[in-house]
């Protein structure tokens, strides 16, 4: 579990998620559960941009441009922006998850004897 502030650009609302690390997964997603804890009105939201499919099936989601901002060993923060898929409610329960969208920007480090997973920027991260 990687733990990011999340900030939706359009509503100007944020939130400290928990995200799985999920490697199939294309892009982000915010769990539906998360969206409204955060406090997402999805009556106000566009009508869904997309449908996704995964092991539970099909599930329409909605695009809203975040940014994910990260706290690093130090204690520093990075930022990186790109355009989140918000879980409609019929994602109850779904995990939000971090996809290769931006776990492109990381490298991944697995530490079995502690059981953690580490993500350490990439360079060339934009």
């Amino acid at each position: 579990m990687v733990h990011v502030q999340v900030g939706l650009v359009r509503t100007r609302l944020i939130g400290d998620i928990p995200f799985v690390v999920d490697t199939g997964a294309e892009r982000s997603l915010l769990g539906y559960d998360h969206a409204d804890e955060i406090g997402v009105d999805y009556d106000l939201c566009r009508r869904p941009d997309a449908s996704i499919g995964g092991i539970g099936g099909d599930l329409d989601v909605y695009d809203e441009e975040a940014r994910l901002t990260f706290r690093t060993s130090d204690g520093s923060t990075l930022t990186y922006e790109t355009t989140l898929q918000l879980a409609s409610r019929a994602g109850i329960g779904i995990p939000s998850l971090l996809g290769l969208d931006v776990l492109r920007g990381f490298r991944m480090v697995f530490d079995r004897n502690r059981s953690e997973v580490a993500l350490i920027p990439r360079l060339d991260w934009r």
